[in-house]
C-alpha cells in the first residue's frame, strides 16, 4: 500500500438516483419506508420476501459471499471520544491491488438533503490485497489502531447513509451502501436504504459513549443484508473476529 499527496477538498452534491449511479437499486423493498420497523436489532428481518435488511450496493458477493470490490468491513459514528471519534474501514478482499484514486466516502444523514464527500483517495493511493484501512474522524482515539489513512472530514453523524463510491463527485459509481440509524428506523426518511442497522451508541434512548462498532463477518461478507454485520469492540486495522 503507498500513498500519493492529495489536496483534501469537501465536495457536496445533490442526493437522488442520478446523482450517484446504481443507488435506484436500494428502494426500500416495500417501495416507501424500510423494510424493517421501529427500532430493529443487528440483522432485523425484513418484508415481502426481501434479504432481512439488505444495504450494501456494487459488486454483489461471489459464490463464497465475498465481495468481488472495495467494501465498508467497519463502521463507527461515535466513541469514547464523542462525536468526531467516528471511523471507517475500508477491506479489499480481493487478490489484486485496488487503486484508491477517485475512490470517496460521501454521507448524508435520512430524510433527504445532499450528500457530503467526507474523504477522497489520491493519486498513488492504492490497496493491496486482502489489506485495510481506516478512515478517521478528527477525535479517533483507538490506542491500538493503526494511524489513520486518511481523515473524515465533517464527522459522520449518528443518524448516517453512508455511500463508497468510485468515480467523478456526482456521477460515479456505488461501491457500497451502508445506514446507521438511531431512531425511527422504520421511516421513509431512510429512502435509499432496504434496511438499516441500529446505531450501538444509541443505548436507553440517548447516545452514549461507547466505542462498539459494526463490523461485517466475515470482512468480506457482502449477502446483502444487515446479518452481515455484528456490533462489538472495535478491531479497525485488525480483522474482524466474533
Amino acid at each position: 500500500m503507498r500513498r500519493g499527496l492529495a489536496l483534501f477538498a469537501a465536495v457536496t452534491f445533490s442526493w437522488g438516483c442520478a446523482a450517484i449511479a446504481g443507488l435506484e437499486d436500494f428502494v426500500p423493498a416495500d417501495g416507501g419506508a424500510s423494510s424493517t420497523g421501529g427500532q430493529p436489532p443487528i440483522g432485523g428481518g425484513g418484508d415481502g420476501g426481501a434479504a432481512a435488511g439488505g444495504m450494501s450496493a456494487g459488486g454483489a458477493g461471489g459464490d463464497d459471499g465475498c465481495a468481488v470490490d472495495l467494501i465498508v468491513s467497519e463502521i463507527r459514528t461515535y466513541g469514547t471520544g464523542a462525536g468526531d471519534d467516528d471511523f471507517v474501514e475500508l477491506y479489499n478482499p480481493t487478490s489484486a491491488t485496488i487503486s484508491l484514486d477517485d475512490v470517496a466516502l460521501a454521507a448524508r444523514p435520512p430524510g433527504g438533503g445532499t450528500l457530503d464527500e467526507r474523504w477522497r483517495g489520491g493519486s498513488g493511493d492504492e490497496l493491496g490485497p486482502l489489506q485495510r484501512i481506516v478512515i478517521a474522524g478528527a477525535g479517533f482515539d483507538d490506542p491500538a489502531a493503526p494511524a489513520a489513512f486518511g481523515t473524515l472530514e465533517p464527522s459522520l453523524g449518528n443518524d448516517t447513509i453512508l455511500v463508497l463510491t468510485r468515480g467523478a463527485p456526482g456521477v460515479g459509481d456505488t461501491l457500497d451502501v451502508v445506514c446507521v440509524c438511531t431512531q425511527g428506523c422504520g421511516s421513509s426518511d431512510w429512502n435509499g436504504c432496504q434496511g438499516v442497522l441500529a446505531n450501538p451508541a444509541y443505548q436507553a434512548e440517548d447516545i452514549v459513549d461507547v466505542d462498539d462498532s459494526l463490523q461485517r463477518f466475515p470482512d468480506c461478507l457482502d449477502t446483502n443484508s444487515a446479518t452481515d454485520f455484528q456490533a462489538g469492540l472495535p478491531t479497525a486495522g485488525d480483522a474482524n473476529a466474533p
